[in-house]
């Protein structure tokens, strides 16, 4: 549908959802909130695929995760509003630059390693080591979680998520840190 609606030069509505600790995909706005978008790309980074759209009430690009896109509807009597009036795309868009951006490719041995994160994190664990974790400890608070993964790759993912997320283990990686 979204790629129907795309080449249709139509607007789309559906439900934004997110990961919760049981692993389910929920709504993340309450009542089901339907967006209304501008569709204008579906494209393919790091294994996932994208929608890049316009959000009817803004003025920019949003990124939303086709995974995470339920309830996808065709609005058959409204045109999508065309990219080049958004005001920072007048000149146009730079596809290619934009998906060149944030590739992380590390090699090596992967290692045990146990953090502490902030619930919310859940969809960032989801997206870059996917379900195969355990969660050891959870409360409202925090998620305590074990996963495999390259050390190395850790500490830059680590780092990037820094105030949300506390390694526990390896002590090696936890030093770094």
């Amino acid at each position: 549908r979204i790629s129907d609606a795309i080449a249709q030069n139509r607007q789309i509505s559906f439900v934004y959802n997110s990961y919760d600790i049981n692993l389910k995909l929920q709504p993340r706005k309450a009542d089901n909130y339907k967006y209304i978008v501008n569709p204008y790309y579906l494209v393919a980074n790091n294994g996932r695929y994208y929608l890049i759209a316009n959000h009817s009430r803004h003025d920019d690009i949003s990124h939303y995760r086709v995974d995470k896109i339920t309830n996808v509807y065709i609005l058959d009597d409204t045109p999508a509003r065309p990219l080049r009036t958004l005001p920072d795309y007048a000149n146009g868009y730079d596809l290619p630059r934009h998906m060149a951006e944030h590739i992380y490719m590390f090699s090596g041995k992967s290692t045990y390693i146990t953090m502490r994160i902030e619930p919310f994190m859940m969809d960032d664990i989801i997206d870059w080591f996917g379900k195969d974790f355990s969660i050891l400890e959870s409360n409202e608070n925090h998620i305590t979680i074990a996963l495999h993964c390259n050390e190395e790759a850790m500490l830059y993912w680590a780092l990037q998520y820094g105030k949300y997320v506390e390694i526990l283990q390896p002590d090696s990686l936890r030093e770094k840190l």
